[in-house]
């Protein structure tokens, strides 16, 4: 009875040591109605009893920006082609245990009518190449201006 009584101890100790796998335990993305050629932010959350862990992105089409297998978040470009498009997050750990995550986004093409709706600004967008940073803003009254740190200039909407 008592060598019965151990065997039950090691196997509930052994049961209760074992690791699990990672877990994803929340996911965003920057935008949920985005338009054909935008860039969006993607992040999935996890935790894993055997860290560290990385992440694999992989998507059915659009472009990823350059990123760290390390780092949980991605951008990520939608394609010039609207329609419905799957980006998968794996999750590895230490012990190659694996969980994945997929995103689907439907991407809609981009129309002047959608540009053109709002009250004060139309739409931002952040330029990538600039060292400093800046943004495109379209206004209302139809002017479009280049803002960074250091200027505020004015340019022209050429229109559809």
């Amino acid at each position: 009875m008592k060598k019965a009584f151990l065997i039950c101890i090691v196997n509930m100790c052994l049961i209760g040591c074992s690791s699990s796998g990672p877990e994803i335990t929340n996911f965003s993305l920057s935008d949920r109605t985005p338009f054909t050629g935008q860039t969006l932010m993607l992040n999935v959350y996890s935790r894993a009893d055997q860290p560290p862990m990385t992440y694999e992105w992989t998507c059915s089409a659009g472009v990823f920006d350059q990123w760290d297998n390390s780092q949980y978040w991605v951008y990520w470009t939608a394609p010039q082609e609207p329609g419905t498009q799957n980006i998968t997050c794996t999750v590895k750990d230490k012990q190659d245990d694996t969980e994945a995550f997929t995103f689907i986004i439907e991407v809609k093409e981009r129309f002047i009518d959608d540009i053109l709706e709002g009250d004060e600004v139309l739409s931002i967008l952040k330029q990538k190449t600039a060292v400093i940073g800046g943004i495109w803003a379209s206004t209302a009254d139809g002017d479009i201006r280049y803002i960074t740190s250091g200027t505020n200039e004015k340019t022209t909407w050429k229109g559809a």
